[in-house]
């Protein structure tokens, strides 16, 4: 009978994960879309104009990403 029962409670976490993955699809999709984005064009992030605007156009922003994505990789 406890097999009946696990085999049962397994269906069912089966269930709500193939439910959430289902749920979350879109709202992954979007995120990963605003990140290709912003990685295209980060100065859009910032007004026209602005200092945090003109360090994005002269390639600051990429810089400092790949510089902290490289820290976070190795764990330096």
């Amino acid at each position: 009978m406890e097999f009946v029962l696990y085999n049962t409670d397994n269906t069912v976490m089966q269930d709500i994960v193939v439910l959430l993955e289902d749920q979350m699809k879109p709202l992954v999709q979007a995120e990963i879309s605003v990140l290709v984005d912003i990685l295209h064009h980060p100065d859009y992030l910032f007004e026209p104009g602005s200092e945090g605007r003109r360090k994005c156009e002269s390639g600051g922003f990429i810089s400092k990403y790949v510089c902290s994505y490289v820290i976070y990789c190795t764990g330096k």
